[in-house]
């Protein structure tokens, strides 16, 4: 069964695009600096990622496991390493 595209479909489409990109413009503010992202990383969460990552990164280096879960134990590795150093 194929989904058929019609010209009410279209107007429909338009409407929409038309009404968000209008409610965007009323609800626009002026950024402030520290607005965008703030460091929600504490101390001991910081470490723990740390441990975490530096663990992960052993094991898949070390242990003898599929390809899948290496590359899986490096992803979650550089995502913990990179959340401990960088605050985010």
């Amino acid at each position: 069964m194929l989904l058929q595209f019609t010209e009410i479909d279209a107007i429909a489409i338009i409407f929409i695009c038309y009404y968000m990109s209008k409610g965007q413009n009323r609800r626009e503010r002026k950024i402030k600096e520290g607005d965008f992202m703030k460091k929600n990383v504490g101390g001991i969460d910081k470490i723990l990622r740390l441990i975490i990552g530096l663990v992960l990164l052993l094991v898949g280096s070390f242990m003898q496991m599929s390809t899948g879960m290496r590359v899986g134990a490096f992803v979650v590795a550089a995502i913990a390493l990179i959340t401990a150093f960088s605050g985010f």
